[in-house]
């Protein structure tokens, strides 16, 4: 092993010496210099360039401005040649290629566990295993890679963690991220108004290859907590219902969470809300109704928490109003019950409105 480990060392020497007195240096020439394969030149190159003393570009290496002004006026080895050092680049090339280096050598560079590999002479594997104390890595290795690790400024990349989590993750149907649902202050599922389109967001995600789950809010203490579980299980992606209880939009921990709303109720969450546009649809119909000859329209609403439309509604009745004739009867809007059937027949005996927008089709089984 120690043998191995002189030679490696002796021929990443003679590498950084051809480099920076010779100058830029391809993959092919180095495998041809060193006779070694186009794997090992790679390696050699990333660990030499970990050391400070050539920057690693695509297709080979360069030496470092320092290492450059140095070296100027030297002599290339013998046999090396113009085209052995250019390495059959095209005129211009090195130069561009060395304004490259110039700026790569201001970035820093971020350590990685094959730099890491290089250093300590272990796999790759072995590297992480012991970043995480792993106990089937002995103690002594583990202190080995942690100590390279810090001297090298070594540090995970949470997102490249997260990756290579899911994809070394056991099969399954699903990628093992999840979606939530959140309704608040229903009893049963039929009485769910986000019910439509809690339905078609579930289809979406399976389609997408996400999980999906539905989270009533009253199956916890408060919103807080429903935050807590939701961020210890994992879940980032939160779709939030018509939220009909006044606490939940100050107590929910929005920050952890990519939010987006679902319609709007009562209270409106500090996200964006996908909706339809029902003043626009009201005024699409109230239009079509006066093209085929209706005058006196009527609009009848619910009156309840999850008519979360019912505003924009009424709004556009009355501005629709607003544009009729001075001579035509205007019908006022009526806000009933749903359970008040006879209210709503007495309304329509009193105004006998020609035609009735109406949210729910439950005024047409009480018209027949």
């Amino acid at each position: 092993m120690r043998v191995a480990l002189h030679v490696v060392k002796q021929r990443r020497e003679r590498l950084s010496s051809l480099i920076r007195v010779g100058g830029f240096l391809p993959i092919a020439e180095i495998c041809r210099r060193l006779d070694v394969s186009e794997a090992t030149a790679r390696r050699d190159l990333v660990a030499v360039a970990a050391d400070g003393q050539i920057t690693r570009t695509r297709g080979g290496g360069l030496p470092n401005d320092g290492a450059r002004s140095s070296s100027r006026g030297a002599r290339a080895p013998i046999g090396a040649g113009v085209d052995g050092i250019r390495g059959g680049l095209p005129d211009g090339a090195l130069e561009l290629a060395t304004r490259h280096s110039s700026r790569l050598s201001a970035t820093p560079v971020r350590a990685t566990l094959q730099n890491i590999a290089d250093k300590t002479g272990f796999a790759k594997t072995t590297i992480s295993l012991s970043l995480r104390n792993h106990p089937k890595i002995p103690e002594a290795t583990r202190r080995i890679v942690q100590a390279a690790a810090k001297e090298l400024d070594y540090r995970p990349d949470p997102a490249l963690s997260r990756i290579a989590e899911h994809r070394w993750r056991s099969r399954s149907a699903s990628s093992g991220s999840t979606i939530a649902f959140i309704t608040t202050d229903h009893q049963c599922m039929t009485e769910i108004p986000d019910a439509p389109a809690m339905e078609g967001a579930q289809a979406r995600a399976r389609e997408l290859g996400y999980g999906f789950e539905h989270f009533r809010l009253e199956s916890c203490a408060d919103a807080a907590r429903l935050g807590s579980v939701l961020f210890h299980r994992g879940i980032r992606g939160v779709i939030v219902g018509q939220l009909l209880r006044h606490d939940f939009c100050d107590r929910f921990p929005w920050n952890l969470f990519s939010t987006v709303g679902c319609d709007t109720g009562p209270y409106r969450p500090p996200t964006h809300i996908v909706a339809p546009d029902t003043a626009r649809a009201l005024l699409h119909a109230w239009r079509r109704a006066l093209k085929n000859g209706f005058k006196h329209i009527g609009m009848a609403l619910f009156q309840e928490p999850h008519a979360s439309g019912e505003f924009d509604r009424t709004c556009a009745a009355l501005y629709c109003q607003s544009l009729l004739p001075p001579e035509v009867r205007r019908v006022p809007v009526l806000h009933v019950q749903p359970d008040d059937k006879a209210g709503f027949l007495m309304w329509v005996k009193q105004q006998r409105p020609d035609l009735i927008l109406g949210l729910n089709d439950m005024f047409y089984w009480w018209l027949r």
